[in-house]
């Protein structure tokens, strides 16, 4: 395999807030940056705005890894891993779909400088999904603990007043939450 690929690039952010900041932008200087240095050729760039928590669909990086195939590039470069694969079994399952010796695609992360056509690549791409999956799950930890001390404070998703109990809405910072108050009887 010659040094210079021809890659299609996927980017992504979680939310539509996100989408007006610099985030999409920036992964994208930094990919371009990464394949200028490598030089590698960036044929084509697909953005999403979309959370890749649970099992959501992604649609965008799915067009990516059809248009890599449909286009006999060399592969596919993120930005960073874990921004694309949030548990282990299915980064796997991604990556031996498409990115195993077998494919001849490659997986290039930009900031981790991976390349997934190595042994040792394959191996830190493995050990990268793993630790991706950790963190993931400590933030699912986080959040429910949060939302039980919120419920414990009053504060519930979907709040059902009970007698003597009424719907209010309040600002906690920038967001508007409807919480449940206790009436005065």
């Amino acid at each position: 395999r010659e040094n210079q690929m021809k890659l299609v690039a996927y980017i992504r952010v979680s939310s539509s807030s996100s989408k007006f900041n610099t985030s999409l932008d920036d992964q994208l200087k930094r990919i371009q940056d990464h394949c200028d240095m490598m030089q590698h050729e960036l044929v084509k760039v697909f953005a999403e705005v979309k959370s890749a928590s649970g099992n959501v669909e992604r649609a965008e990086f799915e067009s990516a890894l059809a248009w890599m195939v449909d286009h006999n590039l060399d592969g596919l470069v993120v930005y960073d891993l874990d921004r694309y694969f949030r548990d282990a079994a299915g980064g796997l399952m991604t990556c031996k779909k498409y990115f195993s010796a077998d494919t001849g695609y490659t997986l290039v992360s930009a900031s981790q400088n991976i390349d997934t056509s190595t042994d040792e690549g394959y191996f830190m791409f493995g050990q990268l999904l793993l630790f991706a999956e950790m963190e993931r799950r400590k933030i699912v930890r986080r959040m429910n603990r949060g939302k039980e001390a919120l419920r414990n404070a009053g504060y519930f998703p979907d709040p059902k007043p009970k007698f003597a109990q009424e719907v209010i809405e309040i600002t906690d910072g920038h967001k508007k939450r409807r919480v449940v108050q206790r009436s005065e009887v």
